[in-house]
Parts: structure tokens; C-alpha cells; sequence
């Protein structure tokens, strides 16, 4: 229940701030460990910034900036080859893992 809450949550999100397949690789940002970090730091922040507590009244502001920052790290980080909706395993992680199990 919890990952299809938050799968919900960044579809929304990647919607409602019309994200571009450069920022978010739409077709498959769950395939990549960076990207679903930062998502999953983004989404429990803006529960946090969204829960109905007094000590919470900059949490929103607070939590856009946050978003604008993990957006471009996103749009920075390494996805390998993925472009118009098609996963690409990037071929240097993929030759690290298999050469670090021995």
C-alpha cells in the first residue's frame, strides 16, 4: 500500500509540475536507486510540510526549495542510456555490480 501511495504521489507530482522527461525519466525513475531516494526524501518531507502542526507554517516553503534542488540533482544524475520512455541499464553500474560479487 505504501509504494502505490507514493508511486500516486510522484505521478502527481511529475503532473502538476509538468516535469520533463530530462528532470524525471517517466517510463522507469523506479528502476533507478538515486532517483527514488530523492523521491521518497521529497515525498516524506512534504508530509511533514503538509501535516497540520503550529511548528509547520514554513514547511511548504521550505519543501518547494528542497523539491527545485532534488529535481536538478535528478536531472544530473547518471540514468544510463533511458530516453523517450524506454529503459537503458546504464553500462557502467551494470559492469560495476557484476565485477564486485567476485
Amino acid at each position: 500500500m505504501l509504494w502505490s501511495e507514493f508511486t500516486s504521489w510522484v505521478i502527481r507530482m511529475a503532473d502538476d509540475y509538468e516535469l520533463t522527461t530530462e528532470q524525471l525519466p517517466h517510463a522507469c525513475w523506479w528502476q533507478h536507486g538515486a532517483v527514488v531516494a530523492e523521491l521518497t526524501s521529497l515525498w516524506t518531507g512534504w508530509e511533514s510540510a503538509h501535516a497540520v502542526e503550529d511548528h509547520a507554517a514554513a514547511g511548504p516553503y521550505l519543501w518547494h526549495d528542497a523539491w527545485s534542488r532534488a529535481i536538478e540533482r535528478i536531472g544530473r544524475v547518471r540514468l544510463g542510456e533511458c530516453t523517450n520512455g524506454y529503459h537503458q541499464e546504464n553500462p557502467e553500474t551494470r559492469g560495476a555490480l557484476t565485477s564486485n560479487t567476485g
